[in-house]
């Protein structure tokens, strides 16, 4: 979501000036903030908007040259982006902004650059939004291209199955090659979870530091990093969905009245499966056999941190929930393959 920070960046503001989704697309993440330099990005599919906290103000980066200075210029190369041209051979900035004008030799490039959304003909919005060229038009592949400081021109030339057809100019989305770079930072993709679905802080890390105590869970804190928590009114049981890098977890409403324990305990469980699926590299067959044993494994888990709390029977004056927790720990006393059992019938 682009927006206007209060007493901060009004994103939002210059994302409309300067042509909103027409000129800038969309957002890909939220915005950022880099801790070297306290300037803030906004990451959008045709570009980044960056506010300079030295100065206050709010400019589209240069992406391009960003990208560069991380030393990507043979990936950059490899996806299609011809190689900056480092020396224009101007002696000022007025000469070097003539120089590399003058490199707009491709008519449907050219014709491109100039016919930006803001005010088609105006060569300073056109500046403005795409930067000065980087390069001279260049074949590479399917199409000729030209290089600019914010994105990238094509013209396709060449006709390939289900790309544009030979004639077509269009512009590459410098935002999303940037996100393809894994230049954001992992917190800017973090989805938003319905706000009334909330999970204290406190409580969280109260949580994290018991499971870490423990030997049957301490293996599984770390899996819980990219989880957002939260309680759902309206579902039948726990749940967990996958979003991006992250996963939403949704506790049941009753783990509300419960020991933190016992939400530590659920937490635990689910822990187990984003270790061996959600998170994992390559994510584990979702068939039956493969549900029994996340299931399985996840109710021993369970079991054994509940037991380590309070021993072989369980905690005295327990709620609701936790009473199916004292459960699973006296059936793992009588019989090996409990667990197996609930599985078999939890994954029909």
């Amino acid at each position: 979501m682009v927006r206007d920070f209060p007493d901060g960046p009004q994103f939002y503001s210059v994302f409309l000036a300067l042509g909103g989704t027409v000129a800038l697309g969309y957002p890909v993440a939220s915005a950022y903030t880099d801790e070297a330099t306290g300037d803030m990005y906004m990451p959008l599919q045709r570009g980044l908007l960056v506010w300079h906290k030295a100065t206050d103000q709010i400019s589209l980066a240069n992406v391009f040259e960003l990208l560069d200075n991380q030393g990507l210029e043979q990936w950059l190369y490899d996806r299609g982006i011809p190689r900056a041209i480092k020396d224009d051979g101007g002696s000022s900035f007025a000469e070097s902004r003539a120089i590399r004008l003058s490199w707009l030799t491709d008519r449907g490039i050219s014709d491109r650059f100039l016919q930006n959304p803001l005010d088609p003909g105006n060569i300073e919005l056109s500046i403005l939004l795409y930067g000065l060229p980087m390069s001279r038009p260049e074949r590479i592949g399917p199409f000729v291209i030209q290089r600019f400081q914010r994105t990238a021109i094509q013209r396709w030339v060449e006709a390939v199955p289900g790309l544009p057809v030979p004639g077509t100019v269009t512009q590459v989305f410098a935002g999303d090659i940037y996100k393809e770079a894994n230049l954001i930072p992992m917190e800017a993709f973090r989805p938003l979870p319905n706000p009334s679905y909330t999970f204290d802080d406190t409580l969280r890390a109260d949580i994290r530091n018991l499971l870490a105590q423990h030997e049957a869970t301490a293996h599984l804190v770390s899996h819980l990093d990219n989880a957002i928590i939260g309680y759902s009114p309206d579902l039948l049981d726990t749940a967990a969905v996958r979003v991006g890098n992250w996963v939403l977890i949704y506790l049941h409403p009753a783990l509300r009245e419960a020991r933190y324990e016992a939400i530590a305990a659920v937490l635990a469980h689910l822990a187990t499966y984003l270790r061996a699926q959600s998170l994992a590299p390559v994510p584990l067959e979702n068939t039956r056999e493969t549900c029994k044993q996340l299931v399985s494994e996840g109710l021993r888990t369970e079991a054994a941190f509940w037991q380590a709390l309070w021993g072989a029977e369980g905690t005295y004056n327990a709620k609701a929930y936790e009473e199916i927790l004292n459960g699973y720990v006296k059936d793992s006393q009588v019989s090996a393959s409990w667990a197996d059992s609930i599985a078999e019938i939890h994954c029909t």
